[in-house]
């Protein structure tokens, strides 16, 4: 029923929506490219990721995360063939939005996000008298072994009302996997609640191939540390 719905959205749908809203800026430029639509109050975090293979073909997956639970709580994955488009790269991309803006909107006002295409910031974080700083630690690569086995994301704080001063957000243990394609992890940086103290954390795992994997983590700047 939901996979109806939305084809029916993206070929029922008549929608001229580049007067309206404009396709957001790329914020992390990799493989793929991740692009942030907007936040709601309460916590939520409309995202895309898109990226061109050999094919040529365009492939986007638009994501609304809970910032507060660390869930995925709507995802719509879309590949440029399947929507029949022809146009040639780099127009692609962008006619691979228009076709899936519908879905975007309905999304977007779901979940009552607000637009604010921020810009990726990078740590330290500053703010009432606070550094925050964010940091992969502890990682562990088996023996003769070039992926790693875990790693843990940590929020520092320092300066003079930090009152506690380390906060665990995640830890990622691969360990019970045959095989990691996990070869390094990194903080790339976040993305600022224009609502709240909260952000959303930007990691990035080297996967084969010289791609790469998002981790996101929300997380609330004035509870959790000790």
């Amino acid at each position: 029923m939901v996979k109806l719905l939305l084809i029916f959205i993206i070929f029922g749908a008549q929608l001229v929506w580049s007067a309206n809203l404009e396709l957001p800026a790329v914020a992390v430029h990799d493989s793929p490219d991740l692009r942030l639509w907007g936040w709601s109050p309460d916590g939520k975090v409309a995202y895309s990721t898109d990226y061109t293979d050999n094919a040529p073909r365009v492939h986007m997956t638009f994501a609304v995360f809970d910032a507060v639970t660390d869930d995925v709580i709507f995802q719509f994955v879309v590949r440029s063939d399947e929507l029949g488009d022809s146009v040639a790269v780099p127009d692609a991309t962008i006619a691979l939005y228009n076709k899936a803006m519908p879905v975007i909107l309905f999304a977007l006002k779901h979940f009552d996000i607000r637009e604010n295409k921020s810009a990726l910031m990078q740590f330290p974080l500053k703010r009432n008298g606070v550094s925050y700083e964010a940091i992969v630690a502890d990682v562990k690569y088996p023996a003769d072994e070039d992926a790693l086995e875990e790693y843990t994301v940590l929020i520092n704080a320092t300066g003079e009302n930090a009152k506690k001063t380390q906060k665990i957000v995640s830890r990622e243990d691969y360990s019970n996997f045959e095989y990691s394609f996990v070869y390094s992890a990194e903080v790339r940086g976040y993305f600022l609640s224009p609502f709240e103290h909260r952000i959303l954390l930007v990691v990035v795992e080297q996967i084969p191939n010289h791609d790469i994997k998002y981790r996101l983590y929300g997380s609330h700047l004035g509870v959790g540390f000790k």
